[in-house]
């Protein structure tokens, strides 16, 4: 549900768009549909805090954690950003926003974080979802520093945190330091804190409940955002998805372990497996039949309603497809010869 938040966000911004529909409606009623990016903040730092909790303080597990997070994020990655480079160059107009300097190239590829100002207004070009994957790797990073050593990564927080508070109490500060400063970092540590959670003994007595008490919560935040806008004063909506996002993790995962729900096979648990793929996938195939379809005289209200669901499905079902014929195929052959044969290889959940 949060991935295809986050595609109703950029979908409906490109119907406002004058060169597609020049629609502006669906832009006020998923306004708030980018807080699926802070969800998934939150379930990273639960996740990776969840399956590697035990590996802090022990270098010999680092290879294998390094190998499983750069199999997850980086083959795909590489593939659609190869892809959509390659259908840019078949247009003038796109060809201009391509990178020109090699080292922007480069680190574009790697994921390594570049000033919004020069780059891609933010900070990633081709694909500019990708500034989100810029902070999964460094909390990838900053993870494998805790297994490598907890005091390094001690530090390294508290340098992190230097960054938060100087930035905030500045006012104003510029790159690379604003990349530090970002609310993405805090949205992880909740989803570390989730992961703990546990372990200090605090359960509720009613986790179905908890959990819908969350939903409730990020659905009432949506609609304040709806109703008020994004400048919420002295609360940062942001960091308040994230509080939400912490509520329904805690609850659903207590519930899914004592069996008062599972989670079975179904189409949103496959749209889920292929999250990863629709969040890389959805802003080209969004712009490519936004094209198709107002290419001539297929523009305003009444064909925009009638694109709007059909493009969305579009997307999902070309994320699924990709997903099963290329992304599961790619990492179950990656995992089997990065590992020793003994072993078995399980694509990793959610990024």
């Amino acid at each position: 549900m949060a991935a295809m938040l986050v595609v109703l966000f950029h979908m409906a911004g490109m119907f406002g768009l004058e060169k597609y529909f020049g629609v502006r409606t669906f832009d006020h009623f998923f306004s708030w549909g980018d807080s699926g990016v802070d969800f998934f903040f939150v379930l990273s730092g639960y996740i990776i805090t969840a399956a590697h909790s035990r590996d802090i303080n022990n270098p010999t597990a680092f290879v294998e954690y390094a190998r499983r997070r750069v199999l997850r994020i980086y083959p795909s990655y590489w593939v659609i950003f190869i892809g959509v480079s390659l259908l840019m160059l078949t247009s003038p107009t796109l060809q201009e926003t391509l990178p020109t300097e090699v080292a922007v190239w480069l680190q574009g590829l790697l994921l390594i974080p570049q000033d919004p100002m020069i780059v891609g207004a933010t900070g990633a070009p081709v694909l500019f979802v990708a500034w989100s994957l810029q902070y999964e790797v460094m909390f990838y990073a900053f993870f494998g520093l805790l297994i490598l050593n907890g005091w390094l990564a001690g530090v390294m927080a508290a340098l992190l945190l230097a960054a938060q508070i100087g930035c905030r109490w500045q006012g104003e500060c510029g790159f690379p330091q604003t990349f530090f400063a970002a609310d993405s970092l805090p949205l992880f540590a909740m989803g570390v804190a989730a992961a703990y959670w546990p372990q200090l003994g605090w359960r509720s007595l009613r986790p179905r409940r908890l959990a819908l008490l969350g939903i409730g919560m990020f659905l009432m935040l949506g609609l304040t955002e709806l109703i008020i806008g994004r400048d919420w004063g002295s609360l940062n909506r942001r960091l308040a998805y994230g509080v939400a996002a912490v509520v329904i993790i805690v609850g659903v995962v207590q519930a899914e372990r004592e069996g008062v729900i599972k989670v079975g096979e179904s189409l949103l648990t496959r749209i889920g497996a292929a999250s990863y793929a629709l969040y890389l996938l959805h802003v080209p195939v969004i712009a490519v039949l936004c094209k198709l379809t107002t290419h001539g005289v297929l523009d305003g209200d009444v064909p925009a309603a009638i694109a709007f669901p059909l493009i969305f499905v579009a997307s999902i079902v070309a994320a699924l497809a990709y997903a099963r014929w290329v992304e599961r195929p790619m990492l179950s052959f990656l995992g089997r010869h990065t590992r020793p044969a003994t072993e078995g290889f399980g694509v990793p959940v959610v990024k």
